[in-house]
């Protein structure tokens, strides 16, 4: 999951920057942008719960219960899908 959250940072850092920062938020795509936003922000949550979790729990891997995140991406996948047509 860390490596697909990086992934993700990357190409918000990448588009945010070549699409300018206004256009970003504004542009034809602006509600999946937010989308995109939103979906990271929970990953970073995510991870930054079990991350802590782990480091408080002696280094178990317990689940954290955000099932949503993994709602959200295949939204995201649908996403994709339909950018490729």
């Amino acid at each position: 999951e860390l490596v697909f959250f990086g992934i993700y940072l990357l190409e918000f850092i990448v588009k945010a920057c070549f699409l300018d920062r206004c256009n970003y938020w504004v542009g034809p795509d602006w509600s999946w942008n937010i989308f995109d936003f939103i979906c990271l922000m929970i990953s970073a949550v995510e991870l930054s719960i079990r991350y802590i979790g782990g480091l408080m729990d002696g280094g178990s891997n317990s689940p954290s219960g955000l099932a949503l995140l993994k709602v959200l991406r295949l939204a995201r996948l649908a996403r994709l899908v339909r950018v490729m047509r």
